[in-house]
């Protein structure tokens, strides 16, 4: 099954934690067609206030990943994008970050901002990305 990569801050939820319905909608939507892998720059220590959080906001998901390291969020983000797209298997990554979403494209995977996504989806071709 391929998957979705989806950023927290500030593209599922505001910097009050107030969520982006549209994102959480889409999340949902394609959830149990698509792995569902939230991706942050946050250290593990967030770890469970960021799972209690999508389970309050109701976002359906199968896997959190968190910087282990407090490195860069840039090569976090790289490294479990090349980790996940083993096979071409990343269907598409939504991040609010200029630079994330240039190292998601660069990686080959089909990125949006969550500003765009309801526009960019009416021109993505699902059908080349179901597995």
């Amino acid at each position: 099954m391929k998957t979705i990569i989806c950023d927290f801050d500030m593209t599922l939820v505001d910097s009050q934690l107030r969520p982006f319905d549209h994102v959480i909608d889409f999340l949902n939507k394609h959830y149990g067609k698509y792995n569902i892998a939230i991706v942050s720059g946050r250290p593990l220590s967030a770890y469970n206030a960021i799972e209690k959080r999508l389970k309050v906001l109701g976002v359906k998901f199968n896997r959190i990943y968190l910087n282990p390291n407090l490195g860069g969020k840039l090569e976090h983000k790289k490294h479990i994008a090349r980790k996940l797209n083993k096979n071409n298997n990343v269907a598409l990554a939504i991040d609010d970050d200029i630079h994330m979403l240039n190292m998601y494209k660069h990686e080959g995977i089909h990125a949006v901002s969550p500003s765009n996504l309801n526009n960019e989806i009416l021109k993505f071709n699902w059908s080349h990305h179901f597995a």
